[in-house]
């Protein structure tokens, strides 16, 4: 393990790469360093992934963001960082999680920059004690995960959210939506990259459209993924593209009363 202190310009905590043993002294290292009070996750990112190069290439070093995910330096577009973070995995290949902390996370940029690492997003839990949410990243990161996953539905769905999946931990809940007009039965199709090898996992649909009152959830679930999706393809794209992206943020924001990134007040 080794441990980055980052700001404008990251600050090696101890001597090289140390045994689980001893994290300790890493730990008091962290408490006596002061921070900066700007953040370069783009620069942060490329001096982590150095830190890997010229490492054993049998075994896939792994990169954990810890931190509210604010970028106040450099790049501070999710879409940008993570253009600047395959750029380098292009160079060092490796795996990048995210552990969202703080009283303010821009969980957008962490999920992005996680998905572009191939990795997994952990949400700070409130009210979980520090143990308790250092042994569920620990469970988590060290867990099987599918990769590279991919969803396919049976014909008759359409504008199915989200559009990428990200990579999915062992036992991890999954919300998929779609809009339909017609019962649809048949077979939905999950696959990916399970350890290394391909996986492939199959669901038995029979869903019918209809107006049960107790139901009456699913649009605003649909629009909340919607709104999710777009925003990280908004956060992606640049140009042209991004300003359609977000302009159809806005529009499902109004239409479902929802708050999202470009629509944060509505009245």
């Amino acid at each position: 393990v080794r441990l980055l202190a980052c700001d404008s310009a990251c600050t090696p905590l101890g001597e090289g790469f140390v045994a689980a043993a001893r994290l300790g002294a890493l730990v008091g290292a962290l408490e006596r360093h002061r921070p900066g009070g700007a953040t370069d996750l783009g620069a942060a990112l490329r001096q982590a992934l150095g830190q890997l190069r010229g490492r054993d290439p049998l075994r896939r070093g792994h990169v954990v963001i810890i931190g509210d995910g604010v970028a106040t330096a450099g790049e501070r577009r999710p879409g940008r960082v993570a253009s600047l973070l395959r750029g380098e995995l292009r160079r060092t290949p490796a795996r990048v999680s995210a552990v969202g902390l703080g009283t303010s996370v821009d969980a957008l940029m962490l999920r992005t920059l996680s998905r572009a690492g191939g990795g997994v997003y952990v949400p700070y839990t409130p009210g979980l004690s520090a143990r308790g949410q250092a042994l569920r990243l620990f469970a988590e990161l060290s867990g099987a995960a599918l990769e590279r996953p991919e969803l396919t539905l049976p014909a008759g769905f359409s504008e199915i959210v989200p559009r990428r999946l990200p990579t999915l931990r062992h036992g991890q809940e999954l919300f998929v939506a779609a809009r339909l007009s017609r019962p649809i039965k048949g077979v939905a199709v999950l696959h990916g990259s399970l350890q290394g090898r391909s996986h492939r996992q199959l669901f038995t649909l029979d869903v019918k459209p209809g107006l049960d009152p107790a139901a009456a959830f699913v649009p605003r679930l649909w629009a909340q993924l919607a709104l999710e999706d777009r925003s990280a393809s908004a956060a992606r794209a640049s140009g042209a593209e991004a300003r359609r992206q977000r302009a159809a943020v806005v529009q499902l924001s109004r239409r479902y009363r929802l708050l999202s990134r470009y629509a944060s007040l509505l009245v």
